[in-house]
């Protein structure tokens, strides 16, 4: 008699092989559509607010446009929220982050007003497993990384050593 032990182990195995092959045909159909995909753009992460504005201006010209997309398009991710977060990783670093916010709040640079919002968007729907997010979606998960942006890379224990606010 066969063990049915192993059933959740192969349904997982089969789920992402699917996915992968997927992603597969997914890249392969953006090297036949033309579009070259570049293995990685110049100048990301992006690490100050100079870098910023200085990739916004360069958006203006639409080949750059796209092919910002392809490639964070390639980037990938399990779920929404996991390839939205893969997605702003390549793109911003940490600290960058945290001198952004999505409206325009305690002196911060808004994200919510920069082109790279749109592309970002535009990244997320070129993976198959979430080309169906909606802009509100994405908009919500971006939000919530740039609100944790603080907490990462030893923020939270940095705060908390120096005497900071009660955890929740």
């Amino acid at each position: 008699m066969p063990c049915c032990n192993h059933y959740p182990i192969l349904k997982e195995l089969l789920t992402r092989t699917e996915m992968i092959m997927e992603q597969l045909a997914m890249i392969k159909a953006n090297q036949n559509s033309g579009g070259v995909t570049p293995q990685k753009v110049e100048g990301l992460p992006l690490n100050t607010v100079a870098a910023l504005t200085g990739l916004e201006e360069s958006l203006q010209n639409e080949d750059q446009e796209v092919e910002l997309i392809n490639y964070l398009g390639l980037v990938g991710g399990t779920d929404l929220k996991d390839c939205v977060w893969r997605v702003l990783k390549k793109v911003l670093t940490n600290d960058l982050a945290r001198q952004l916010n999505w409206r325009r709040v305690n002196g911060k640079m808004p994200l919510s007003k920069l082109k790279l919002r749109h592309i970002i968007i535009c990244a997320v729907r070129k993976n198959p497993l979430t080309s169906g997010a909606s802009e509100a979606d994405v908009e919500a998960l971006i939000k919530r990384w740039l609100q944790l942006s603080g907490d990462r890379e030893g923020g939270r224990k940095h705060r908390f050593s120096r005497g900071g606010p009660e955890t929740q």
